[in-house]
């Protein structure tokens, strides 16, 4: 992987990573579809960032390096100087989040503490940490194979908007659509617009088409959605212009479950999203009478976008 650094906005610089032979592409190209492989790494190396993150952040203002060779002070005394392991601790109080998406991972900062320059020095040296740590014998590598996720869909006409006119645009069936879009294995590659909104790429070339041309005001939580290269579920209910193929009736993102800064991860208990990027999707197709089942049970997360559409279904009670 070959790695290049840029400020993007104001408190905000961007690390972009690809391999040593495609060359770096500007945030505007992010509809193009980055390798697996890509995105795996991306997300592993966030993660790692994360991790290291803490654990500078955690360390004693002058820690006693020789009683520390098995600590992350004691390591980045090792392959830094007292500059460097300065510029590093600045960086990570400093920090506020840490974003992947496609082939970059976003590093937000409190720029009145430290300077961009500061800043850039410490990304790099980070970098290089890391890379060292995966090389070691019995260090974290990056995953050798990506978390996979299957989620049940619903493609009933009730919530399946959009199927009539994609029939007319593909001379497809509904059960071709249906089937074409879940034989589909989809790649988290990145999550934003909104909390848990996770763009998957991988969608065949059939059902590829832009966005609607006029959005619509409201979409409801779980609607499945397909546009250009890409599926998604809305997490919540919000306006959209993705055409809607679908529902999915278990929570993509939940605000009781907030708890601190946890920048995307996934974990018991205490995960914002339940998609993170790197994760690899399949959709299963159920039955109405599943879909129903599982809906009831998370009906306080869709009542309030769906009960118009299944009002017996999703009543208090």
């Amino acid at each position: 992987m070959h790695y290049q650094i840029r400020t993007t906005a104001q408190s905000v610089i961007t690390l972009y990573v690809l391999p040593e032979t495609t060359p770096i592409a500007s945030s505007a190209q992010t509809n193009c579809v980055i390798p697996d492989h890509v995105l795996q790494y991306v997300g592993d190396l966030s993660q790692a960032f994360h991790t290291l993150w803490l654990e500078i952040t955690a360390m004693p203002p002058d820690p006693d390096t020789t009683k520390c060779e098995n600590s992350a002070s004691g390591e980045l005394s090792r392959q830094s100087d007292s500059t460097q392991s300065e510029n590093l601790r600045q960086m990570a109080h400093a920090l506020t989040d840490i974003v992947p998406a496609y082939h970059t991972i976003a590093f937000a900062y409190d720029s009145s503490s430290v300077s961009n320059s500061i800043m850039k020095r410490a990304i790099l040296a980070s970098v290089a940490i890391i890379k060292e740590r995966w090389q070691q014998p019995h260090s974290k590598k990056p995953s050798a194979a990506a978390r996979q996720v299957c989620l049940p869909v619903y493609y009933g006409d009730e919530v399946a908007w959009d199927l009539p006119e994609l029939c007319g645009l593909t001379t497809l069936s509904k059960r071709d659509i249906i089937q074409q879009h879940q034989n589909g294995i989809y790649r988290v590659s990145a999550v934003g617009f909104s909390p848990g909104f996770a763009y998957m790429q991988g969608l065949a070339s059939v059902l590829q088409f832009p966005r609607l041309s006029a959005p619509r005001v409201q979409v409801p939580a779980g609607a499945l959605a397909i546009a250009e290269h890409q599926t998604a579920i809305y997490p919540q209910a919000s306006p959209g212009g993705w055409r809607i193929i679908g529902h999915c009736p278990l929570p993509l993102f939940e605000l009781s479950k907030l708890g601190g800064h946890h920048h995307g991860t996934a974990s018991s208990g205490s995960a914002e999203s339940l998609l993170t990027m790197g994760d690899e999707v399949r959709f299963q197709a159920v039955g109405k009478q599943d879909y129903l089942a599982i809906l009831r049970d998370n009906r306080g997360y869709f009542a309030p976008s769906l009960r118009t559409v299944f009002p017996a279904e999703l009543a208090d009670g």
